[in-house]
């Protein structure tokens, strides 16, 4: 059986500085504590708000930096840091490239 994988370009492109300087694609960024989804229908009626492209937050660790700054599921992420957050794949990148226990405003 074979299996491929593909990641989109705009990851590659967020990763590629930090390869290039020597650094692995595993290397951790900040931590959030959220488990978000991409804004769908089903979403919007569950939270009773309109369709966007935005991360939704479904999860919230406990004692996550998430959990403190008072964020709850159904929030949506709207900026992290100096970053727009149009997908879930937008704010797993602003995260990546935020330094591990950098404080950063977060906007939902």
């Amino acid at each position: 059986m074979d299996i491929g994988f593909a990641i989109p370009s705009e990851d590659l492109e967020a990763a590629l500085p930090g390869l290039e300087k020597g650094g692995t694609s595993g290397t951790p960024g900040a931590y959030l504590g959220v488990e978000v989804e991409e804004n769908t229908p089903a979403l919007g009626s569950e939270y009773g708000f309109a369709v966007s492209s935005r991360a939704v937050v479904v999860h919230v660790a406990a004692a996550s930096p998430a959990k403190a700054g008072g964020i709850v599921p159904g929030d949506i992420v709207i900026r992290f840091d100096d970053h727009v957050v149009t997908s879930t794949t937008g704010l797993v990148n602003a995260e990546q490239r935020t330094a591990p226990g950098e404080k950063v405003p977060v906007v939902v």
